[in-house]
């Protein structure tokens, strides 16, 4: 038999699971071992982490919520997951975190040619994938603007797609003089000066 008391009952239990998203991915590559994560949830709750990532952020409000992954290495992470759980211990569904990279470390540059004429090349690498800078030691260099806002007799550049890897940087167009080379990775970390080496002499162009 219908009992009125059983669906009183009823109407003040919580059946329904919360429903989360993605809102904002996390920029990768980043220079950041602490990244913020923004998603939504339909219902207040606590929150399950899986795989590479956890967080402090347990408590989450119905809405967007930005957490902030725990110390990460230097990595990819593809396996990261988000579970909610409401008051009433319904389980949402899993939400997959994007795949991001952190990348906090510096990359180091290396020239292997000393000395090189106008019509050569100099032999550069780096330790991560990214782009080199030669620049003319007159050229006050500590970020990327200081280079490509100088003047173009100054600096050229390169990209190195293979970390570890002996790439033609042409002197092509630039003055004489002495220079030294940059790296400067994906996520925008840049490298400490590598070796000196001589630009064409006036008696080679």
């Amino acid at each position: 038999g219908y009992s009125p008391e059983d669906e009183g009952i009823e109407s003040r239990m919580d059946l329904t699971e919360p429903t989360i998203a993605e809102v904002t991915a996390i920029v990768s590559p980043i220079r950041d071992s602490t990244p913020d994560y923004t998603f939504s949830s339909t219902e207040n709750g606590t929150t399950t982490y899986g795989g590479s990532c956890s967080s402090n952020s347990t408590v989450i409000d119905s809405g967007n919520n930005t957490i902030t992954f725990n110390t990460l290495s230097d990595a990819t992470y593809s396996d990261c997951t988000i579970i909610v759980s409401d008051w009433a211990l319904n389980e949402s569904n899993t939400l997959d975190v994007s795949e991001f990279t952190v990348d906090v470390y510096d990359p180091t540059a290396s020239v292997t040619t000393a000395t090189i004429t106008i019509s050569e090349n100099a032999s550069v690498r780096s330790t991560e994938t990214g782009t080199a800078y030669i620049v003319n030691t007159s050229v006050s260099v500590d970020n990327v603007t200081h280079i490509t806002s100088a003047s173009d007799s100054t600096w050229n550049s390169v990209t190195i797609e293979s970390a570890n890897t002996n790439t033609n940087m042409p002197a092509l167009g630039l003055s004489a003089g002495t220079y030294k080379v940059y790296a400067v990775d994906n996520a925008t970390n840049f490298s400490n000066a590598c070796l000196l080496y001589t630009s064409p002499s006036p008696r080679d162009q």
